[in-house]
């Protein structure tokens, strides 16, 4: 039996004291582990030094994506836990001054490379003896976002608030305002939402025109909650009122208190323009409705007239009330009714339907009148109900229609008569030509002068026959000038008097201070030689011609009457007889070539026509009047122009013999007349370069080493026009002399100066003389 050793109080108590602490000490570690592991924060411990973690919890693990195996033993640092090395040294220097650190902002790296935002706090812990770093990490990523979406919809409000272009305002229920919006300070005139809250302190006396207005629009809010389209004057910072329409509503606290008013303002100021403009516009149209030109009507979809205006009366014939009383086809001639019925019938099955078309009505009295129907459904709930109808009397333009188709006519006829007389001109230009060559070399005693005699008299008036021709289809070679008609007529008075005739009285009269117009003095002389024989030949028992000149300006109500005719201001020339006058069916026809009321062969019929091309040529207008048995009267206008009449130059030409030795680069597309030229100027000794259109020319004149001293060329041909060959040649050799010729010209030509009177032209038909004369001047004159 072991002997029992007796234990001191004292050692027992030491023993029981042992044993409670470690017993705490286990209770303790329990408590602080279960801490760690089921804490809601993401929790680490790793060793102060080198940062190698030692344990993490499970929402460590969940956080970070990675193992309790992967990061148990490793480091943060290695791990490439921290987005930033250098943020990780400053903690630890932060923990071992200060002992811990308490909700620091960062960042951390998970697993999968995303990146959170983190708030982090670290504290220094003793474990066994060793310094150890505590860190509890709260993923704040979520609330980061939902703070800067809480920023950016702040933003965005704020924006809108002070971006709107509505007003936008908070204002007490005792009248002041708490905030505006930039808009609703400009709309009120002010500088900025500052400077309309200090100046304006009371918004029923300052703001509002009609103060009693702000107390209906507080009543109403208080009682509804919410108003709309509240519309009221307010006054301007300037004074100036404007029209406003407000919504708003009440906002209380959870009592019912009223704490103020918020809302929305628009300035209507321009609608409510547009509704005055528009009951004005109904007061216009119903005075427009009544006062129109036209006649405005409506019909039932059976033709009944339900409406007219006094037009409609003035053209009908009948009374308002007469015409409401009655359909529509009882205005109308018979053939017309039943297009019209139909139109009505399609109207009333929803089909498409001419928008315009023309008919005859029937007025009261029996008489038809032209018009121009535009008729359109009008419509209720998708269903025709009634037709709108415009109506206008085209009588009037029925005439001015037939005078343009008669200008029309004359227009092509023109066209083919310019082109035949372009050809004409150059077979004449051999004929005359070659007949002066051969009266030349045969001599005057030769037997067959005479039928030379006979050739060249035959083309001589043939080729006066071929100018009347390109006169009237306004392609002859005008010289224009700036004339005083007055004087022209003064010097060709002379002429007139043995003209006309004895029997007739000549009557001169001249406008004082008479305008100046633009025009070839020869062409101006043949007009008034011809109306003066058309005259004579009006007037055989005699009778009285009047010659009058005028300035005149035609405005647009007589260039609406007078087709072809353009505002303006003109020189008038009047040519008036007391003759046995014309009918209407002659009158339309006396500019037709080779219309002539004379006996046969009294006339070629192209005196009118000549007449009509050189006015409308010249750039002016003709208009005749005459009825049977009244006489004539014959109205031409020119242009006014504002250039001071100049005396013409007079071209010195040199004496001497027509021929030389000079190159010249002939340009030509006729054939025919092309050799004649060559053989003319060849004879004259000149040296010729032969083209047969306007490129070739360009070439000839490219490969030639020699001086080319003139270029002769036809004005008008395929391709490249006589002037753009000059023009092209002269840049290359500006020495060179020009010399056109031509048959005729056209408006082109005629605009780019060809009829200058320093521009050499020699015109078709010419003879070998006139050619070799020309030619010698053109040479001879200085540059």
């Amino acid at each position: 039996m072991k002997k029992r050793i007796p234990v001191r109080k004292k050692d027992r108590r030491k023993s029981t004291h042992n044993g409670r602490a470690k017993e705490n000490l286990r209770l303790s570690e329990d408590r602080f582990r279960k801490v760690f592991h089921a804490g809601p924060a993401a929790i680490s411990i790793s060793t102060l030094g080198e940062g190698v973690f030692l344990d993490v919890n499970d929402n460590f693990v969940r956080l970070l994506g990675y193992s309790r195996e992967e990061l148990i033993g490793h480091t943060s640092l290695g791990l490439g836990i921290y987005d930033s090395p250098g943020r990780l040294a400053q903690m630890v220097e932060a923990v071992r001054a200060q002992g811990a650190i308490r909700d620091d902002e960062t960042k951390v790296r998970t697993k999968s490379g995303e990146i959170l935002n983190a708030r982090i706090s670290v504290e220094l812990i003793y474990l066994e003896g060793e310094e150890c770093l505590l860190a509890i990490i709260q993923d704040v990523t979520g609330q980061k976002r939902a703070e800067e979406a809480r920023a950016r919809a702040e933003e965005k409000y704020r924006r809108m608030f002070e971006e709107a272009v509505e007003g936008i305002f908070q204002t007490s229920p005792g009248g002041q305002f708490i905030t505006v919006n930039p808009a609703m300070a400009r709309m009120c005139g002010y500088d900025g939402p500052e400077d309309l809250m200090s100046c304006v302190t009371d918004i029923e006396r300052q703001l509002y025109v009609r103060p009693e207005r702000r107390g209906q629009f507080r009543r109403l809010l208080e009682q509804r909650g919410v108003i709309r389209r509240f519309e009221n004057q307010i006054r301007r910072k300037d004074g100036s009122p404007i029209w406003v329409s407000e919504n708003a509503r009440v906002v209380r606290d959870p009592h019912g208190t009223v704490l103020y008013f918020e809302g929305s303002c628009e300035d209507i100021t321009e609608r409510k323009r547009a509704e005055e403009a528009l009951r004005d516009s109904e007061e216009r149209y119903r005075e427009l409705f009544e006062n129109a030109d036209d006649m405005i009507f409506t019909m039932d979809l059976h033709g009944n007239l339900t409406s007219i205006n006094r037009t409609g009366e003035d053209i009908s014939g009948y009374t308002r009330a007469e015409a409401l009383a009655m359909n529509i086809v009882q205005v109308l001639p018979p053939e017309h009714c039943g297009a019209v019925e139909k139109v009505l019938e399609d109207i009333a099955a929803g089909k498409e339907v001419p928008r315009i078309f023309e008919l005859e009505f029937l007025t009261k009295n029996g008489n038809r009148v032209a018009v121009e129907i535009g008729v359109r459904p009008r419509y209720e709930r998708g269903k025709p109900v009634e037709v709108e109808g415009i109506g206008r009397d085209v009588s009037q333009r029925k005439g001015l229609e037939a005078q343009l188709r008669q200008a029309q006519k004359m227009e092509a006829v023109g066209r083919l008569s310019g082109g035949i007389a372009h050809d004409f001109n150059n077979l004449m230009t051999v004929v005359l030509g070659y007949t002066h060559i051969l009266a030349k070399k045969l001599g005057p005693d030769s037997p067959n002068c005479a039928e030379l005699e006979a050739i060249k008299s035959a083309g001589e008036r043939a080729a006066a026959l071929t100018r009347q021709l390109l006169a009237f289809s306004r392609k002859q070679v005008l010289k224009p000038e700036v004339l005083d008609l007055d004087i022209v007529m003064e010097d060709l008075q002379k002429m007139l008097r043995p003209l006309i005739g004895e029997d007739i009285e000549l009557s001169l009269i001249p406008e004082p201070d008479l305008g100046r117009l633009r025009a070839d003095k020869g062409q101006i002389e043949q007009i008034v030689m011809n109306l003066a024989v058309n005259s004579r030949d009006a007037m055989p028992k005699g009778g009285r011609l009047t010659i009058r000149t005028a300035n005149v300006d035609l405005d647009k109500s007589y260039t609406r009457l007078h087709v072809g005719s353009q505002p303006g201001a003109y020189v008038m020339l009047d040519v008036t007889d007391t003759g046995c006058g014309m009918d209407e069916a002659t009158l339309g026809q006396i500019f037709e070539p080779f219309f002539t009321t004379k006996e046969q062969g009294k006339g070629t019929g192209l005196g009118m026509s000549t007449v009509y091309g050189i006015v409308k040529q010249s750039g002016g207008y003709i208009w005749v009047d005459s009825k049977l048995g009244l006489g004539t009267s014959c109205k031409i206008f020119f242009p006014r122009v504002e250039q001071a009449v100049m005396t013409p130059k007079v071209r010195e030409v040199l004496a001497g013999p027509a021929g030389g030795k000079e190159t010249i680069l002939l340009v030509e597309d006729e054939g025919s007349v092309a050799i004649l030229a060559r053989r003319v100027l060849e004879r004259e000794g000149y040296r010729v370069l032969e083209a047969r259109e306007g490129q070739e020319a360009l070439r000839i004149s490219g490969r030639y080493v020699g001086p080319i001293h003139m270029i002769l060329t036809d004005v008008v041909m395929p391709v490249m026009s006589g002037r753009e060959v000059a023009h092209r040649l002269l840049s290359e050799r500006p020495e060179v002399k020009v010399l056109y010729m031509s048959g005729y010209t056209d408006d082109e030509v005629l605009q780019h100066g060809i009829l200058d009177c320093d521009i050499g032209f020699l015109q078709k038909p010419f003879t070998d003389d006139t050619l070799a004369r020309k030619v010698r001047e053109v040479l001879d004159t200085p540059a």
